[in-house]
């Protein structure tokens, strides 16, 4: 069977080839009697039976068939009973299939054709994609082989002079499947080898597409992404939404250089991984970052951006130098109906008074009031920053001409 970690990628086809094998092993419990049936009815007029009817029944119809139909009981039960032991019911009908052929190749040693159903349930085993299954198949068919060479029900059959080498035939013959089979194994190893490689560089260059590859945080596209999801219905929505902004970048890249800057913002980048409150985080441009979070109550994520803040302010440079980090954040609750154009644009105008008003702080977008924030310091205590009514972001639609956000 494939290896663990493709099971349930590989279980449909696992389960039409086990449907497959049942259904041959099923043809073949009503093709023998059938066609049992039809030769004695045949041959009968023309004196090329030999036997009695009763005699004839019993060794050419009833017990082929009754061997036949056990090993149907055997494997439907197996089915019904454990049907998630896919490798086990493998074994079982495949060696069935091996079992069928010896029943009949012994009931009708006559017919060499007979014998070509060993083959067949040796090839149908690659559909297992199981090399050991296909070994252990071969050996079991080898010695039915050999059995149904040397023994047969038909006690007034003569071997001729050609019955050995028939039979070293038949077993060269089965050696040249088993290395077929093992060949075709092996190619189709490569192939999925080659197939699973491909789709773990096709999904690396997709997740490289939606991360950004400074800070290891979502990129634009991947929040763009998100909340098409969202929008569609196929994956959760957060419950608040943060914009957060390191103070004074352009003045850390101006005085230390832009390297300095670019480990500031990879170091603020895996701060987002160093909390248990669920969220995701994506770097929206620049030094401004958008954080998604899934917590219940609102309190779980002003603890994780107060941690942030807490340990941005304890930030080290590679040569153990101290260099001042503060965080601004607009904090704004994910509303039902409201677009993500619109839950941004709350955050933003949150963190747009934090950056003017109460740098390196929290400020929330009150639901009740648009030009009312709450600004919430590190040291988690709450001050009340109300907003002029006629003072808005420079371009900004005057709070007259604009509709009152839902809430």
């Amino acid at each position: 069977m494939p290896p663990a970690d493709n099971r349930d990628l590989y279980r449909p086809m696992a389960l039409r080839a086990l449907r497959l094998h049942f259904v041959l092993l099923l043809g073949l419990g009503i093709v023998a009697p059938l066609t049992e049936s039809a030769m004695f009815f045949f041959l009968l007029p023309h004196g090329l039976i030999h036997a009695s009817p009763v005699k004839y029944l019993f060794k050419f119809i009833l017990f082929p068939t009754s061997c036949l139909w056990i090993l149907l009981a055997v494997n439907y039960w197996l089915r019904r009973q454990k049907p998630e032991a896919l490798a086990l019911q493998a074994r079982v009908l495949s060696y069935s299939l091996v079992m069928s052929a010896l029943v009949l190749s012994v009931v009708h040693t006559i017919f060499s054709s007979i014998f070509l159903l060993f083959y067949i349930a040796l090839f149908l085993t690659i559909l297992f994609d199981d090399p050991a299954l296909t070994r252990r198949t071969f050996l079991l068919s080898l010695a039915a082989r050999c059995v149904g060479g040397f023994f047969s029900l038909d006690a007034t059959l003569i071997r001729g002079e050609y019955e050995l080498p028939n039979l070293l035939i038949s077993i060269f013959c089965l050696v040249g499947t088993y290395l077929l089979c093992v060949g075709v194994l092996e190619i189709e190893r490569e192939k999925r080898d080659l197939i699973l490689q491909r789709g773990a560089e096709w999904a690396q260059m997709e997740q490289n597409a939606l991360t950004d590859p400074l800070t290891g945080v979502g990129n634009r596209r991947s929040l763009r992404q998100y909340f098409d999801r969202v929008l569609d219905g196929s994956t959760v929505s957060p419950r608040y939404l943060a914009m957060l902004d390191i103070d004074s970048f352009k003045q850390i890249n101006d005085r230390f250089g832009h390297l300095e800057g670019d480990g500031v913002l990879k170091y603020v980048g895996l701060l987002f991984t160093e909390t248990t409150c669920p969220m995701q985080a994506f770097r929206y441009g620049g030094d401004e970052f958008i954080l998604l979070f899934y917590c219940a109550r609102r309190e779980e994520a002003f603890a994780a951006l107060q941690l942030f803040q807490r340990k941005a302010a304890l930030y080290t440079n590679d040569q153990g130098g101290k260099i001042a980090i503060s965080l601004s954040v607009g904090f704004s609750a994910c509303l039902p109906g409201l677009s993500p154009a619109e839950l941004i644009s709350r955050a933003d105008r949150a963190l747009y008074y934090s950056k003017k008003h109460c740098r390196g702080n929290i400020s929330v977008y009150s639901d009740i009031d648009p030009f009312l924030l709450k600004g919430y310091t590190a040291q988690n205590s709450e001050i009340n920053c109300g907003i002029p009514e006629g003072e808005t972001q420079q371009g900004e639609i005057e709070p007259s001409q604009k509709a009152h956000p839902k809430g």
